[in-house]
């Protein structure tokens, strides 16, 4: 298939958000070598419609199924918010390689950057990676490192993505909140995440990132409930709601970079 065919197939599907435009494109680009069939898998494991559809009965398991979990839902909202699905959602994203991994630990803490930056309103504007940073831009500063591996997974970006984390171990004593501390620390995992080096395992890093930023979020939502005179989620709801959010940020950034669309908010 030309080029120019597959760009018009493209085209139309972005201007119908027809699913079977989606799906007749991406089958194209699969036999066209444009779209990877790993790529096309993930996405497909992280739940998108049309990825799904190409491969049909072989489409890898839902990353989601990993989560249902009857005891939570048995118990309902008094049921405690443990750790385990989200750790094994973190293994099984880590499945996909390092680049996934480090790819999800960047969507989480961008999510949350916005908690360290209300604390402090100086790390809020884009810094130079130099000493003329303020301490409190550290956290968005190890964020850009682990983004600059991302664009070139080299032993030399893994050096510097190494310094910036450790650089954030600095700010956080400083630290008052909660939310502002668990944000940073999603930065910093990041951050090692891709310094990692191929012979480590993601999985573990992975997801204590994603609960450093769960935290984050659940308890920044719980300090905004009380801001407004509202009653609080009780904290176990409240994580499981910021979780929920969280993974959809992750997969929607993984699924923008698998399939080579804009990603989540930006238009086509």
């Amino acid at each position: 298939m030309s080029d120019a065919r597959l760009r018009a197939l493209e085209r139309r599907y972005r201007r119908s958000g027809c699913l079977e435009d989606h799906v007749r494109y991406l089958r194209s680009a699969l036999r066209a070598s444009a779209l990877s069939a790993e790529r096309l898998g993930l996405a497909a494991a992280l739940g998108h419609p049309a990825a799904r559809a190409v491969l049909g009965a072989d489409a890898p398991p839902l990353l989601e199924a990993l989560l249902d979990d009857p005891l939570p839902r048995a118990l309902g909202p008094l049921s405690p918010a443990g750790d385990e699905a989200l750790s094994a959602w973190a293994q099984a994203l880590a499945g996909w390689g390092q680049r996934v991994a480090v790819g999800g630990a960047v969507a989480a803490a961008e999510a949350v950057l916005p908690r360290w930056t209300w604390e402090h309103p100086s790390a809020a504007r884009p810094w130079p990676a130099s000493a003329g940073a303020p301490p409190d831009a550290r956290p968005a500063l190890a964020l850009e490192a682990a983004r600059g591996w991302l664009h070139d997974p080299g032993p030399a970006r893994a050096r510097a993505a190494a310094r910036a984390a450790e650089a954030v171990r600095e700010v956080l004593e400083g630290t008052f909140y909660a939310w502002a501390m668990d944000a940073a620390m999603a930065c910093a995992q990041a951050a090692l995440l891709a310094a990692l080096g191929d012979g480590g395992d993601p999985a573990s890093p992975l997801a204590f990132c994603l609960r450093c930023a769960r935290d984050a979020e659940s308890a920044w939502r719980r300090q905004e409930a009380a801001r407004a005179g509202r009653r609080p989620l009780l904290a176990s709801v409240g994580r499981r709601n910021a979780e929920a959010w969280l993974r959809n940020r992750v997969a929607s950034a993984l699924v923008a970079w698998a399939l080579d669309e804009p990603p989540p908010g930006e238009a086509a």
